[in-house]
Order: C-alpha cells, then sequence, then structure tokens
C-alpha cells in the first residue's frame, strides 16, 4: 500500500524532472551512502528538492547534515524514496507508470474535473480521456472516490518492485560493471548481503 511520504512526493514532483536525462545528468533527488541499518543520506540537487527536504525535516522525518545533505532515520520515508527512485526509473519506458504518476500528480494539485482535465493538458501535454483510456480506469465525479481508484492502480505498481536489497544489488551491479564477479561478490558481501542472497539475484 502506497505510503503518505510516497504519495507526498509524487505530488511533489513530476516525472517531467525525473525524465532518463535529468537523472542521469543532474538528479534532483541521489541517495548517496546507507550509513547503518536505520540511517539514509541523501543529496538535494535543486532548489525545490532542497525546499522539500526542509519541509520535510521539520516533520522530523530528515536531519539536515549541512547544506544540501540530509540524513533519514524515518524507515518509513526511507521505503517511500527507494520506492520513489524505481518509480522514477520505471517511468522512463513504461507509459502506465508515466500517465499514472502524471495522472495522480495532477489530481492531488486540483479538486475538480475541469481544473484536472486543464493541468494534466498544461503540464504535461496529455489529454484526460486518452490517459485514462490508455490506463483503463473510468472517472468518476466523486473527487474521493477517483482518488481510491487511482492509489489502487499505484499498489498494482508498488506490488511490482522489487525488494530494496534487490535493487541496491542492481544498482551496484551498475555502477560497478568493470570489476571481476571475484571483486563484486565480495564488495557486496562486504556491505552485509550473505553469499546465499546474492546467487539467488545473480541467477
Amino acid at each position: 500500500m502506497a505510503s503518505g511520504e510516497l504519495i507526498e512526493l509524487l505530488k511533489k514532483f513530476t516525472p517531467i524532472e525525473f525524465t532518463e536525462d535529468n537523472f542521469v545528468n543532474s538528479p534532483p533527488l541521489l541517495i548517496i551512502e546507507k550509513t547503518n541499518g536505520q540511517d539514509l543520506v541523501i543529496v538535494a540537487r535543486n532548489s525545490r528538492t532542497v525546499n522539500l527536504l526542509e519541509e520535510l525535516s521539520y516533520k522530523n522525518y530528515m536531519k539536515k547534515l549541512r547544506e544540501d545533505v540530509y540524513s533519514i532515520k524515518r524507515l518509513s520515508m526511507i521505503d517511500a524514496l527507494y520506492r520513489f527512485l524505481w518509480i522514477a526509473r520505471i517511468s522512463w519506458k513504461n507509459e502506465e507508470v508515466y500517465l499514472l504518476w502524471a495522472l495522480i500528480n495532477s489530481h492531488l494539485k486540483t479538486s475538480d474535473p475541469e481544473s484536472l482535465k486543464s493541468t494534466l493538458l498544461r503540464e504535461f501535454n496529455v489529454e484526460l480521456e486518452k490517459c485514462l483510456s490508455k490506463l483503463n480506469i473510468n472517472f468518476v465525479q466523486d473527487y474521493n472516490k477517483f482518488s481510491e481508484l487511482l492509489f489502487s492502480r499505484l499498489d498494482q505498481q508498488i506490488s511490482k518492485i522489487p525488494p530494496v536489497l534487490l535493487q541496491k544489488i542492481v544498482d551496484y551491479l551498475c555502477v560497478h560493471g568493470e570489476l571481476t564477479v571475484e571483486e563484486l561478490s565480495r564488495r557486496i558481501i562486504e556491505e552485509g548481503v550473505s553469499i546465499s542472497t546474492l546467487y539467488k539475484v545473480l541467477s
């Protein structure tokens, strides 16, 4: 089930900000280090991200370490960030995920069908009717019920997200692809991953 923190991230950021080019060349949000089992260090790369992290830090989600670096101790927020970044990456190639994110983002910022339609078209150049058709979602006038439909579809996408451990191993393989299998295995095991788990993932 989508957490409030994940929904807030999908509302604050758009898939346009997290295109593949932006993500690779200048990611607005970057996880740089896992310091222990409960803390995560992240870096904000632009003013909007800094403002969001400042807002979250006031809710005791984060601790500011320096100008654009924050430490997170809230486990639900850590989980939300991993899920959010995975959704961002999937949206590059998966039109359904892209459209769902755009629709949720527009819906959470509006209060009626007309404003939803205009916001979706203005910010994402997507027509509401075509978007709903591609997502196979029927629009309902009751905004609360429509929210339930969108979040239910979001939950379906979340259920496809691999465990955080698998994401980390895959990310590690992508970043350190020049290393031999032996070197990669040694480094990943040093991060606390068991040999049996590593073999399962690689197989």
